[in-house]
């Protein structure tokens, strides 16, 4: 690891731990740094839920499904493929039951990642998950689009709808995972904005549209960001607990499930960060922390399944975790 590298992780860690150091009456403590990793909720807020998923049910919506709402941390190839397509390590009974659930509906998948089947929720490449995008590319018209280059038209879309209606016209699902803003804090800073000030209004978007078609968004909070050669780390950080803040405050006003990632990542036992060398993409277990894109290494869905004390102090496969024990307490819920 560089010199570079190592302060700006270390510049991290203790913005963190200040964070949380100082008094709650300062005010300084953010409510979001301390919700837990996996969603918790309320009497009422579990009401809802039941509420929103028997209104889904009404309208077509299926159980076992789920659509993945995102930027590169989503469709790259660590990112749940391997819950498909090979047999996890170290994990336990229950969570093999709720595995089971979410690769019985086979999915449409037009744009396949090579070597990975059969085509469920975990292994379909969404239309309204892609590299590069911001937080309000779901929610582009397609016709609008370029038909090249990160903020791509998604192949198979109708050009009067949107990236996000278009998987949620294919899958029908009960969930989406949601993990939007990363992409935003580099733009924001391009053209002057406070990195991270509009992510309530950008994503509240999509969570709109999301309720309205009756799916259930699933917040996530984004991940730290490391910049390699360490310029306006400072002001990086900033922006990342800033989003972090106003996701949070989505998930709280909707009342919503969240999935606290950056606090899983902050963990003492992960290996930076839980961060490949790029301090932008997650790590997966057998990389030796190179980052892997869309098309999968050797052994990446294999390695990206291992849920060993091992392979959890990588992102990907803590992230993987994670969604599945967000679905088994879901799925707990609304029965």
């Amino acid at each position: 690891m560089s010199a570079v590298r190592r302060k700006a992780i270390g510049v991290l860690l203790l913005a963190g731990l200040v964070l949380f150091c100082l008094p709650a009456a300062s005010g300084a403590v953010p409510a979001w740094q301390s919700a837990p990793v996996i969603p918790s909720l309320s009497n009422g807020d579990q009401a809802r839920l039941k509420d929103r998923v028997a209104a889904g049910e009404r309208t077509g919506l299926r159980s076992g499904v789920f659509a993945k709402v995102g930027d590169s941390n989503t469709e790259f190839s660590p990112d749940l493929y391997g819950l498909a397509c090979r047999k996890p390590t170290g994990l336990s009974a229950a969570l093999r039951g709720t595995l089971a659930t979410y690769s019985r509906v086979r999915l449409p998948n037009a744009r396949a990642l090579p070597g990975c089947r059969p085509w469920t929720s975990f292994s379909r490449r969404s239309s309204a998950a892609q590299a590069g995008v911001h937080s309000t590319w779901p929610l582009t018209p397609v016709k609008d689009l370029p038909d090249e280059s990160y903020w791509a038209k998604p192949p198979g879309c109708p050009l009067k709808g949107t990236p996000l209606s278009c998987e949620i016209d294919a899958t029908m699902p009960r969930y989406a995972m949601v993990m939007l803003g990363t992409n935003d804090i580099g733009m924001d800073i391009a053209f002057g904005i406070q990195p991270g000030s509009r992510i309530v209004s950008r994503l509240g978007g999509v969570v709109r549209a999301l309720l309205a078609r009756k799916v259930v968004p699933v917040l996530s909070t984004i991940p730290p960001i490391i910049r390699p050669d360490g310029t306006r780390q400072g002001e990086v950080t900033a922006g990342v607990a800033r989003s972090n803040a106003g996701i949070f405050e989505l998930a709280r006003k909707w009342h919503l499930p969240m999935i606290n990632l950056w606090r899983a990542l902050k963990e003492p036992s992960m290996i930076d960060l839980g961060l490949a060398g790029d301090g932008l993409h997650l790590s997966v277990a057998g990389a030796g922390g190179e980052m892997v894109g869309v098309q999968p290494g050797a052994s990446t869905f294999a390695d990206s399944v291992d849920f060993t004390a091992a392979g959890l102090r990588y992102g990907a496969n803590r992230r993987n975790l994670i969604w599945l024990k967000t679905l088994a307490r879901l799925d707990r819920v609304t029965g």
